[in-house]
């Protein structure tokens, strides 16, 4: 298995300091900013990685299924 990018990583951040947000607020009154400070970054560079809010929530979803998937297998 390779090596991730930076790029890879900044999104897997984020996600998981949006998962945080989402689980203390839900998912209305979650916002980019939160999820940006709460990922260590500035709210300017997430868009730079994630056009929308439901971007970050449907790669999210993604990587938990992802995650149950490697737990079957």
């Amino acid at each position: 298995m390779g090596r991730k990018n930076l790029s890879d990583i900044r999104r897997f951040e984020i996600v998981q300091g949006f998962a945080r947000v989402f689980a203390r607020h839900g998912f209305a009154k979650a916002t980019i900013v939160d999820a940006a400070h709460e990922a260590g970054l500035a709210p300017a560079l997430l868009h730079h990685y994630f056009e929308s809010k439901q971007a970050i929530l449907t790669a999210l979803v993604t990587q938990l299924a992802e995650g149950v998937q490697a737990r079957i297998e």
